[in-house]
């Protein structure tokens, strides 16, 4: 009989634990695969926590029938597993907008190695039109957003009188997340390269 609870307790707990180590680990490396992962987990966990469902009401008729009325201990039970069980929701759901956010999530950084002051770096596209200001020479500057709709990202930097511009990311849309980094060298020439 507290084999059923047992159940339940193990239902509840695995798909939390092992929801949270994979959204960690996801957070931590950005790891697409555990994206791929972090889907099954929700099936999965969906799967276990009905399991979970079943056999606390099994349980706790069980114990009903036997004592014809539910005990102190028993009732504690009940609420401990049961919440165990429904908290499984709320924090799939919380770490669901999570990775939404953070996956959709564009980040910009700039280098300035070019031995002197950027006056002014601007980033422009669909929805974007950011101001990162003034640049010192080997310093960085970063800056994180979210795409509003479909375009290119371009940027436009200012070192006294000179003027360049260039494309940060040819084809941007609402949704799309990335990760660039900008250099500016001595000649006043940039590079754009992807951040692993």
């Amino acid at each position: 009989m507290k084999r059923l609870y047992k159940i339940s307790l193990i239902c509840g707990v695995a798909p939390l634990v092992i929801g949270v180590i994979i959204f960690l680990a996801w957070y931590f490396t950005l790891w697409d695969k555990l994206l791929l992962l972090g889907i099954f987990t929700i099936y999965g966990a969906f799967t276990m926590v009905i399991i979970g469902i079943i056999c606390l009401a099994i349980y706790l008729l069980r114990q009903f029938r036997i004592n014809h009325s539910f005990s102190r201990n028993i009732i504690k039970q009940g609420l401990f597993s049961g919440s165990i069980l429904f908290a499984n929701f709320p924090v799939a759901v919380i770490i669901v907008i999570l990775v939404i956010k953070i996956a959709t999530t564009f980040t910009v950084v700039v280098t300035n190695k070019s031995g002197a002051i950027i006056d002014n770096f601007v980033l422009t596209g669909p929805g974007v039109n950011i101001n990162m200001g003034q640049i010192v020479p080997n310093e960085n500057a970063k800056h994180s957003f979210h795409v509003a709709h479909d375009g290119v990202l371009k940027f436009k930097a200012r070192q006294k009188d000179n003027e360049i511009e260039g494309i940060v990311e040819s084809y941007v849309t609402s949704g799309m997340g990335g990760k660039k980094l900008i250099i500016v060298d001595l000649k006043k020439r940039f590079t754009v390269k992807d951040i692993p």
